[in-house]
């Protein structure tokens, strides 16, 4: 196992800056953030067995024939021998305008599940979202600030609960955090629980963090093989 460079959250940190520095349309702002994910899972999964490619591989992003449409997912894991996709991994770090949008990031969430699912694909996804952003103009001009809520994630802990849809992710994990600031304008990440989320909300929290996410992708991997 080679040691990682990065803690997630250094990782988190590095694509804001990128978000706040290049724009959010810029890819560069993904490959600290993808690499992270990446790097860790290479280093849980047999490279006998398992191979993994995404942004900052060879060739880019993986695409994979869905059910329905053909798509590029931010992290594959195929098999080295088949050199068969068997798990997708999708990673979202929304950076503004959470609230207006919540309803079309979950159903793209499903809709996406459902088209590689339906070709027999594992399929993992892991949100990041500051639980405060700035919700801005079309201009890009910053109205106001949002501040993360525990009732603007209950449909993600109804989805984690629900193991009967046929399209939900095999895994589903979910990191709130805290962004600040520097006085040398570099931002700072850290996961964050708030304390007005009532105990159950915190154990949601504890079930979706990024311990046992990691842990269930290994294990889905382990099972798709």
């Amino acid at each position: 196992m080679m040691p990682l460079q990065l803690s997630l959250e250094e990782a988190i940190s590095q694509s804001y800056q990128l978000y706040q520095e290049k724009g959010p349309r810029s890819p560069e702002k993904l490959r600290p953030l993808h690499g992270w994910f990446a790097e860790t899972l290479r280093n849980r999964l047999d490279p006998q067995r398992f191979s993994i490619q995404d942004l900052n591989t060879e060739g880019g992003e993986a695409q994979i024939e869905g059910r329905y449409f053909p798509k590029r997912v931010d992290i594959a894991i195929l098999s080295k021998k088949e050199g068969a996709p068997l798990v997708a991994v999708s990673v979202r770090f929304i950076g503004s305008n959470f609230k207006q949008n919540a309803n079309n990031y979950f159903e793209n969430l499903l809709g996406e599940c459902a088209n590689l699912r339906r070709r027999k694909i594992g399929f993992a996804h892991f949100l990041i979202l500051p639980v405060r952003l700035p919700y801005k103009s079309r201009t890009g001009e910053i109205k106001r600030e949002e501040e993360v809520n525990q009732n603007d994630l209950s449909k993600y802990f109804a989805l984690f609960d629900d193991d009967e849809h046929p399209h939900r992710p095999e895994v589903l994990g979910l990191a709130l955090v805290e962004l600040t600031q520097k006085p040398s304008d570099r931002w700072e990440a850290r996961i964050y629980t708030p304390p007005d989320f009532s105990e159950l909300g915190k154990k949601y929290l504890r079930e979706l963090s990024i311990e046992n996410f990691v842990r269930r992708v290994v294990g889905l991997c382990e099972l798709k093989a």
